[in-house]
């Protein structure tokens, strides 16, 4: 079990989002938070504070997370496919 820390960013952009989207993304990142090996989970190139950087995809909607420490997660921006990798 993990703890979850939502950025700025990412607490803004789920705000926007649909509903629909708003209650599937959530129940992905219960997933995540339960167990670090969800389905789908990608490691992206590069690094953020020296911590590796890994996305969920959920359907067109991209989740954007690190693991700082061992227990925690932190969720960096939430968006569509088309907007997430270019704001980072």
């Amino acid at each position: 079990m993990y703890e979850a820390t939502f950025t700025n960013a990412a607490r803004k952009s789920i705000e926007n989002l649909p509903e629909t989207a708003k209650n599937r993304i959530k129940n992905r990142i219960d997933a995540l938070i339960s167990d670090e090996n969800v389905r789908g989970a990608i490691k992206l190139k590069g690094q953020l504070d020296g911590n590796d950087v890994f996305r969920i995809r959920i359907g067109d909607y991209r989740v954007l997370y690190t693991f700082p420490a061992s227990s925690k997660i932190i969720i960096l921006d939430v968006g569509h496919r088309r907007d997430v990798y270019r704001r980072r």
